[in-house]
């Protein structure tokens, strides 16, 4: 998402689109910056949780492995 957001930023400032992706990539970064580390700890726990749920789920109902 980051990522993104970046690419867009850099292509609005070359192809003088609006600012507002810029600005919302600023303002969104200040947030994620003042988070508290408790904040960022859950974050990564439930984002390791819902991978484990995310890739059990694709590997058991794939059509691939049913080859």
């Amino acid at each position: 998402f980051i990522a993104s957001c970046i690419g867009i930023t850099l292509a609005a400032f070359w192809k003088r689109w609006s600012l507002i992706p810029s600005l919302g990539l600023m303002i969104n970064l200040y947030l994620m910056a003042q988070l508290g580390w408790t904040n960022w700890v859950r974050f990564f726990i439930w984002l390791a949780i819902g991978l484990v749920f995310y890739f059990l789920y694709g590997y058991s109902h794939s059509k691939l492995k049913n080859k």
